[in-house]
């Protein structure tokens, strides 16, 4: 991290730091710029920056919301959808496909896995449906909500439980390949849960 910046660096939105006191950059003009720190110590609330005293500027990390903006096109796994609302450490997305009038809320391991969408165009192209439509709800899928808002090893546990029931019920099923199938797709749910834990770990 940089320990000053240029004034033709700023950007508005920007997450910054005045001395002791983190805030965001709300306003820039061609000379000087509009501050607003939250945390303020011995800073007023608007804190006027110019080319003078911007060497006191410090960019901070980003909240975890924060790299999203209002109207942003953004995909979570195969969906596509706009954010609607951005918080410190959350965001809206309503989604293209999505059932309801609620948009979606992303905080924690999810908001981790909304990625930006780029290029649009090649999104759509890529993208393919892997579970049936009524597995969704609101442009997500059940298994994503389940993984939200259970903790990591009641997940754990219910992949397992899945696992075994599909498996051990396949060969009494007119189409044995289906419940396997099902199988497989809990245990790769599983790994891929183990492996992000491992990846937070590091």
């Amino acid at each position: 991290m940089k320990d000053t910046m240029n004034f033709d660096e700023l950007k508005e939105g920007m997450r910054v730091k005045w001395g002791e006191s983190e805030g965001r950059i709300v306003k820039l003009y061609t000379s000087h710029a509009w501050a607003e720190f939250k945390n303020t110590i011995n800073v007023p609330e608007n804190l006027y920056i110019d080319r003078e005293n911007v060497q006191y500027i410090v960019p901070v990390e980003p909240e975890k919301g924060h790299k999203f903006e209002t109207g942003m096109r953004v995909k979570y796994k195969h969906q596509l959808g706009t954010v609607e609302a951005v918080g410190k450490d959350c965001c809206f997305v309503r989604f293209d496909n999505a059932w309801g009038d609620l948009p979606c809320l992303f905080e924690n391991e999810m908001l981790n896995e909304l990625q930006i969408v780029e290029d649009e165009k090649d999104e759509i192209e890529n993208i393919t449906q892997t579970s049936p439509s009524y597995y969704d709800v609101g442009g997500i899928s059940v298994n994503d909500v389940i993984r939200a808002k259970l903790t990591p090893e009641e997940y754990a546990g219910w992949c397992k439980g899945n696992i075994l029931k599909y498996t051990m019920r396949a060969k009494y099923k007119e189409d044995e390949q289906k419940d396997l199938k099902k199988a497989a797709d809990y245990m790769r749910w599983l790994i891929e849960s183990k492996e992000s834990q491992d990846d937070v770990k590091r």
